[in-house]
């Protein structure tokens, strides 16, 4: 594979492992909430609809900055965007572990970790989309394998760490993690390109509003994607499985996501121009994942989590990717307004899944997060219709 970093390191592991870790950090402090949910909603006193709002308020601030996130990478450099958030970040997990004594401290710095994310998710696209010359689907995967990563290491720090020496020691894990992570960071990679001045849409990208759309139909999935990473536990417990078996099968779980993600990444490089068609088709089946969950079946439980986990969370690489190729003069501007749209389903779908479980049960809220992505999948479909037709007409008109 031929793989040349721009201005950076000339060592793809490295770079790779760095640019996906930064990604890991900066959306380490809402999983890692809703993983160990259970003992702090215990310890700082609120109930799911306090757990949601505290998680939504992560995803509020940072569909608030990733518009201007992307074009704050886009003028420092990936490698520099990505060192401020890693190191953001970290403080952010050690002042949740040290001064987090009720809900509007967890609020407040959550959503200052939201920030960090809104600079962290369109500097990584970036990083990938100019610093990889070959296989840019199959990295994109691994890049967008950070959120299950965490919801797999925050599965994990359940039995291992909330239960023995408590929750909090599980963010000064992460904030050991994302500190290391912004001492290795290329600080040449992906740097600044001059700003162009030819027009709003440069020969080459989509136009802005099909890009719109498609922003519309990730935020319909991702209010479902997130919601299951936040309440997956939770929702375990309430059904009457262990605490513990529950945060295994969490970490279980973020398995099969992050295999889907590589999987798919790898297919998109074989097979150009199906990319979208895929988002629509594993959206559709995550729904039935979620409808599996929302039966209250402990039985159907782990085959519809690994469903939903694997197809309806699955897909966020090879969105990412697919909008990059169409956008290759400013593929961090452009996936910042889809990132945009899909932190506004961020945001919203944890709070509204957590007060419909407070006001009803997780059975509902399931079939919540069903509609949501199967919503989803006809909007990327209908997106994806527009941006070609788009393209076209634009391509007629250049050639009259």
């Amino acid at each position: 594979m031929s793989v040349q970093p721009e201005g950076g390191s000339n060592r793809p592991v490295l770079t790779t492992a760095v640019v996906t870790g930064a990604l890991v950090v900066s959306v380490m402090p809402p999983f890692l909430a809703g993983a160990s949910g259970v003992f702090l909603r215990a310890d700082l006193g609120f109930d799911e609809a306090g757990l949601g709002m505290a998680i939504s308020a992560f995803f509020g601030a940072f569909a608030l900055t990733a518009v201007f996130g992307s074009r704050l990478s886009e003028r420092l450099g990936a490698g520099r965007a990505l060192t401020l958030s890693a190191c953001g970040s970290a403080s952010v997990l050690l002042a949740i572990a040290a001064l987090a004594s009720n809900l509007t401290h967890l609020v407040l710095l959550l959503a200052l970790g939201g920030v960090l994310n809104g600079v962290a998710e369109p500097a990584t696209n970036l990083a990938m989309a100019r610093a990889f010359a070959e296989r840019q689907g199959f990295m994109f995967g691994v890049k967008q394998s950070a959120p299950p990563f965490v919801t797999l290491l925050a599965g994990a720090s359940v039995p291992l760490i909330a239960l023995t020496v408590g929750w909090r020691w599980a963010f000064v894990g992460g904030a050991m993690l994302a500190l290391l992570v912004g001492i290795l960071m290329p600080s040449g990679l992906a740097p600044p390109r001059p700003r162009s001045r030819t027009g709003r849409i440069r020969e080459g990208d989509a136009a802005t509003a099909p890009l719109v759309a498609m922003a519309v139909g990730a935020g319909a999935g991702t209010a479902a994607a997130v919601s299951l990473g936040s309440f997956l536990v939770e929702s375990a417990v309430a059904g009457g499985i262990d605490v513990s078996m529950a945060g295994w099968l969490l970490a279980v779980a973020s398995v099969a996501g992050i295999g889907a993600r590589l999987l798919v990444g790898w297919l998109a490089d074989r097979r150009q121009g199906i990319a979208l068609y895929v988002v629509a088709l594993m959206l559709f089946a995550g729904a039935g994942g979620y409808a599996m969950m929302a039966t209250g079946s402990t039985a159907l439980l782990p085959l519809g989590t690994l469903i939903a986990y694997a197809c309806g969370w699955g897909w966020v690489g090879l969105l990412m990717y697919a909008i990059a190729r169409l956008n290759p003069n400013a593929p961090g501007a452009a996936t910042g307004i889809v990132l945009a749209g899909a932190a506004v389903g961020a945001a919203v779908g944890p709070f509204a899944f957590g007060y419909v479980v407070s006001l009803g049960s997780f059975g509902a809220a399931w079939a919540m997060a069903a509609t949501s992505a199967l919503l989803s999948s006809v909007l990327v479909v209908g997106a994806r219709m527009w941006l070609v037709r788009d393209r076209d007409r634009r391509a007629y008109a250049a050639g009259a």
